[in-house]
């Protein structure tokens, strides 16, 4: 498929002449976008899948949540001394600089910025909880990783 030159890509599937912002680079950096359109994409994904979900205003959204650096830092400085610099799953200590700050419910779940659907993690406890709730992540750790989680703060 060649590098699209112009302001707008046929779509693969419905045959429509959009506009390239219609159609997702998937990551590329080389100027090759996808052969069919973003709506077209998603429509494919949820008869792969049932349970996908795509929201129109996704990317608004997200945006709507966005915080500021000097936000970021004053939330995880907050929840760092209420966890008493531990993180909430392993107790590994954590500072502002090496902390993520996580959401309880994940944003992409119908979480919030709200200062009580935030907490301030290590980098592999964020990472492993990926995008499960807090109470999901709890069975998941009980079930599967505790001992992962203990190995990391350095209890056993």
């Amino acid at each position: 498929m060649p590098i699209p030159t112009g302001p707008t890509q046929v779509c693969r599937d419905c045959r429509r002449d959009l506009p390239i912002s219609k159609f997702s680079r998937a990551g590329r950096k080389d100027g090759f976008r996808r052969p069919e359109c973003r709506q077209c994409q998603h429509a494919r994904s949820k008869q792969i899948n049932p349970n996908y979900q795509y929201t129109e205003g996704s990317v608004a959204a997200r945006a709507a949540h966005t915080m500021t650096p000097g936000e970021v830092s004053k939330i995880k400085t907050e929840k760092i001394r209420s966890q008493n610099g531990e993180c909430v799953y392993c107790t590994a200590k954590i500072t502002v600089s090496t902390c993520h700050l996580d959401h309880r419910t994940p944003l992409a779940r119908g979480g919030t910025n709200e200062r009580g659907n935030l907490q301030a993690l290590c980098a592999p406890c964020n990472s492993e909880k990926h995008s499960k709730t807090h109470e999901e992540y709890i069975v998941w750790l009980v079930a599967f990783g505790q001992s992962a989680a203990r190995d990391r703060s350095g209890e056993i």
